[in-house]
């Protein structure tokens, strides 16, 4: 990595409000943001639109073999580019993209082709990347690395309602079994299995707000905000 350029690494647990978080802190800073699931999301996505089993190895990495992935970064967010053509978030983040998910981001073909953007990204300028492998694979020389958690029903409640909110006929049970099953995929995986870098700041979510959470990360930083004068950094309360 560039000594010019700066990376905050967050990774943790799905549903701890990495995204979340992560975004408004960049805004906050000026940084570009960058949530890496929606990369295996779109890989994932891509396999069903396809048909494809993605428990077949083979299989997904014909799908991967023939698509190409880009980001057009516009208004301070980040647009997936599937062979050419635009993904709206909302279409990545459906129960069964994300059930899909767990399973393709295990493969290392696929977790290589993820990491290959990655590194473009964090070698070409300031950045806050957020997934589960960021400070312990991807960017191993970060100089903030910060490791969400909190407790698998409060981040199942946060995604059953988001959810809820679009328009998805889900249980709360179905959510936090998916949940509890994502955790077992991410653990276990031999590539890049999900674990706090030793120099991660540890932080749960389950009950802290939002904006305590985005302040303590904040606290930690010590960098140059958006402004000449950090001190004029005002974040949402």
């Amino acid at each position: 990595m560039s000594n010019k350029n700066i990376c905050i690494a967050i990774d943790g647990y799905a549903g701890t409000g990495k995204s979340t978080i992560g975004k408004i802190l960049a805004d906050t800073i000026g940084f570009r943001f960058l949530s890496t699931g929606s990369l295996y999301r779109a890989i994932a996505y891509q396999c069903l639109l396809k048909s494809v089993d993605v428990n077949n190895i083979r299989e997904v990495l014909s799908v991967l073999a023939e698509t190409s992935l880009d980001l057009v970064y516009e208004h301070g967010t980040n647009t997936i580019l599937i062979n050419g053509e635009r993904v709206l978030d909302f279409a990545l983040r459906t129960r069964e993209v994300e059930s899909a998910t767990s399973i393709v981001a295990k493969y290392p073909e696929v977790r290589e082709r993820v990491l290959s953007l990655q590194k473009d990204l964090v070698s070409s300028e300031n950045i806050v990347l957020e997934g589960r492998d960021i400070g312990t694979v991807v960017v191993p020389d970060a100089q903030y690395k910060f490791f969400f958690t909190a407790s698998p029903e409060v981040r199942a409640w946060r995604r059953f309602r988001q959810q809820q909110n679009a328009g998805e006929n889900t249980t709360f049970d179905e959510v936090l079994t998916d949940i509890m099953a994502r955790d077992i995929e991410d653990i276990k995986r031999e590539v890049s299995p999900l674990v706090p870098a030793r120099d991660a700041i540890i932080v749960d979510t389950a009950d802290v707000s939002l904006c305590d959470v985005i302040h303590m990360v904040y606290s930690e930083l010590n960098i140059n905000a958006n402004s000449e004068d950090n001190s004029s950094i005002v974040l949402a309360q």
